[in-house]
C-alpha cells in the first residue's frame, strides 16, 4: 500500500505531465503556424518556377513582350521528387469499375 507521501507525488507529476503535454501541444500549433505563415510564398515561387509562367521583357525600343520561363532545375526536381511520391494506384473491382487512390507520402516511401 502506498503511503500518503507517495501518493501525493504521483498526483504531482500527474499534473506535471499534462501541463507538459499542454505546453508541447500549444509549442507545436505555434511552430505549424510560423512554417506555415513564411513557407507559403516560398513554396508558390518554387511551384510557378516548376511549372512555369509569362514573364514581361521589353526590348531596347522599349516594346513590351511575354515569353514563357520555365526554372528547368526546378522542374527537374519536382519531377524526379514530388512526382514518384504521389503515386497512383488503380484497382479494378469485380464489377468493372475503375477507382483510383492517389497516396501522396512526402519522404517517397511507398505505402502498402
Amino acid at each position: 500500500m502506498k503511503s500518503t507521501d507517495e501518493t501525493e507525488n504521483d498526483s504531482k507529476m500527474a499534473a506535471v505531465s499534462k501541463e507538459r503535454k499542454k505546453v508541447e501541444q500549444s509549442a507545436v500549433e505555434i511552430a505549424r503556424e510560423f512554417i506555415e505563415k513564411h513557407t507559403k510564398e516560398v513554396l508558390e515561387t518554387y511551384l510557378k518556377n516548376a511549372k512555369g509562367h509569362f514573364e514581361k521583357r521589353y526590348t531596347e525600343s522599349g516594346i513590351e513582350y511575354e515569353v514563357w520561363v520555365v526554372d528547368a532545375a526546378s522542374t527537374r526536381h519536382f519531377v524526379d521528387k514530388l512526382i514518384p511520391a504521389m503515386k497512383q494506384e488503380v484497382e479494378v473491382n469485380l464489377h468493372g469499375s475503375v477507382e483510383v487512390f492517389t497516396n501522396v507520402d512526402p519522404d517517397g516511401i511507398s505505402q502498402k
